[in-house]
């Protein structure tokens, strides 16, 4: 068994990838059990298999990451003020307090990278394709339609300022 305490603290990214990856070896090829203590939910998620969520006011619980953060778990216990955990991306993110929503087809190139870039620029997503902005794919490009206006955009910026230029 291998105790550590916050070990990839002061490691940049890569380094903090490589040490995860170097302690996942342990793990797989020497049979290792690593337990350590860790405030970097992004790593965590990545390469733990089992996450501890330890609390002053809750009871600890234990689960794997995806059934942590599938249940609501994690944002049950960091949720506050206007920050958030995303239980579909795995990041926290600033609850937005925008009246303008955009339904995303999940089908569309990139998806992940369109939802960020309309989080960052002050759009909710929406859950139902009945709101104003409606993005959807066509052959790759990205089809942007509200009300009786259609519009195609070849990027993921294009899309972003044809939906702020009609803001």
């Amino acid at each position: 068994m291998i105790v550590l305490d916050e070990p990839s603290a002061f490691l940049d990214y890569p380094g903090k990838l490589e040490l995860m990856t170097l302690l996942r070896n342990l793990v797989r090829e020497q049979q290792k059990t690593i337990l350590f203590s860790s405030h970097d939910l992004d790593l965590l998620m990545r390469f733990a298999d089992q996450l501890w969520l330890i609390s002053p006011s809750k009871p600890i619980i234990s689960g794997s990451p995806e059934l942590l953060a599938s249940s609501g778990k994690i944002g049950e216990y960091f949720n506050r003020n206007k920050l958030a955990f995303n239980s579909i991306t795995g990041k926290f993110q600033s609850e937005n307090s925008s009246a303008q929503s955009v339904f995303v087809d999940r089908n569309v190139t990139h998806y992940y990278w369109v939802v960020n870039a309309l989080n960052r620029n002050g759009f909710a997503l929406s859950k139902h394709d009945t709101v104003g902005f409606h993005v959807s794919d066509q052959d790759g490009n990205y089809k942007l339609t509200m009300a009786d206006k259609q519009y195609i955009c070849a990027d993921i910026d294009e899309l972003i300022h044809q939906i702020l230029k009609q803001c």
